[in-house]
């Protein structure tokens, strides 16, 4: 038979089975292989790592161009090895340049974990030193993946990052090593900064660690200010601007303390005026975020609603304070209208008391009026703010008004 009549015979129908089903069951797929890989090739990168850390591996960085050691496991959140890079004798002075700007280690706190931040603080890392600016513009697209927020030269202090994501664990460890907790960034404080940020939780840490409560931003306004501030409507409910006002009066905020309106304004106002002219500017209509009123959400619409509920309450601070002041006989008294609250305008003491003064005739006759002793001035207490109307209306837009 030739060879042609060989390769033309029928092959069989019947095929053998394949060796594949012939292999045992208890043998590991390839799938299970792969993904078991990773796992153990992470196990043992880590050993190798730990093992050369201790033999001393960890050298001086040479140029500010390349990432330090430091920086992979700080920004891969791993404490272990972390901990293992402090311990062999890794620089966190070391820096890389970024935009124009040389981070260290304490820098990248918000992106990393607190225990790592409080790591880097007790293995002497500077937190409160600033960045330096360097005339570079090179950037790293790979290490600005990892950055949960962008880094400019104005706010690039560790802790102002950590106040600006609300890393409230992270925060409390700088702060506690000896960052400053008033020091300014941008025109703000750290206070000011969570508050404009609203993170509410933060801001109670940060009162209760004894931020200065009436500190007057360079931007404008200060802490109380700023909770009633439209541009916070959207991040904070109507119930927690309340409760963060009562927060820093009772740690010490002084309504009558004065402020700038603006970073640029040269006179000076108090925290009423301040809230007055916010909420009623000079010209146009008062500020609605989107500047239509049906676009707001609920809780910005209580909060717009409830604007000259706001102003009330904080008129009644004020005069709380002031009598305060009134009775220890403390000239700070004459600093604002002992009616109104105002400080924008002229004031006259009072020919009677001495202690007060008044914007005007008005407001001396609305005060006899309710004080008609002469021999002492009575005492005014805070009201209690009314969250009634703003909660029980079903549809919001039936209180819709121009306060």
């Amino acid at each position: 038979m030739s060879s042609r009549q060989l390769s033309k015979r029928p092959r069989s129908s019947v095929q053998s089975t394949p060796r594949r089903l012939n292999r045992p069951r208890s043998t590991p797929s390839r799938f299970s292989l792969v993904c078991e890989r990773p796992c153990r090739a992470s196990e043992s990168f880590k050993n190798i790592i730990t093992l050369l850390l201790r033999v001393g591996i960890t050298e001086k960085q040479s140029s500010d161009e390349i990432p330090p050691l430091l920086f992979f496991p700080v920004l891969a959140k791993d404490e272990e090895i972390t901990r293992e890079m402090l311990l062999s004798g890794a620089e966190t002075s070391d820096c890389f340049l970024q935009d124009g700007i040389l981070l260290e280690a304490i820098t990248l706190s918000p992106e990393t974990t607190a225990d790592i931040t409080a790591m880097l603080v007790y293995s002497r890392a500077v937190a409160s030193r600033p960045a330096q600016i360097s005339s570079s513009k090179r950037i790293n697209k790979k290490v600005e993946l990892f950055l949960s927020q962008k880094i400019s030269r104005e706010c690039s202090s560790a802790l102002f990052r950590c106040a600006k994501g609300g890393h409230l664990a992270q925060c409390v460890s700088l702060i506690l090593s000896g960052s400053d907790i008033n020091e300014e960034f941008a025109g703000n404080t750290v206070l000011g900064v969570a508050i404009l940020n609203g993170h509410f939780e933060l801001v109670a840490e940060l009162i209760r660690l004894g931020a200065n409560c009436s500190s007057a931003q360079s931007s404008g306004g200060n802490p109380v200010g700023l909770v009633l501030h439209p541009a916070t409507d959207h991040l904070f409910t109507i119930t927690q601007k309340i409760e963060l006002v009562n927060l820093l009066v009772d740690s010490g905020a002084k309504i009558y303390s004065k402020c700038k309106l603006r970073q640029k304004s040269t006179s000076l106002i108090n925290t009423v005026d301040f809230i007055d002219k916010a909420f009623h500017p000079k010209y146009g209509k008062p500020p609605l975020r989107g500047g239509f009123f049906s676009e707001l959400s609920q809780d910005e619409k209580r909060n717009y609603l409830a604007r000259g509920e706001f102003q009330s309450y904080l008129l009644s601070i004020l005069k709380e304070q002031l009598t305060e002041l009134a009775h220890a006989k403390d000239p700070k008294a004459l600093s604002a209208c002992f009616e109104c609250g105002t400080a924008n305008k002229k004031l006259v003491p009072d020919s009677h008391f001495k202690v007060i003064a008044f914007c005007g005739s008005k407001c001396r006759k609305l005060f006899w009026r309710s004080n008609p002793s002469r021999t002492k001035i009575i005492s005014r207490k805070r009201r209690v703010f009314n969250f009634e109307p703003f909660f029980l209306q079903s549809n919001l837009i039936d209180n819709y008004s121009y306060n």
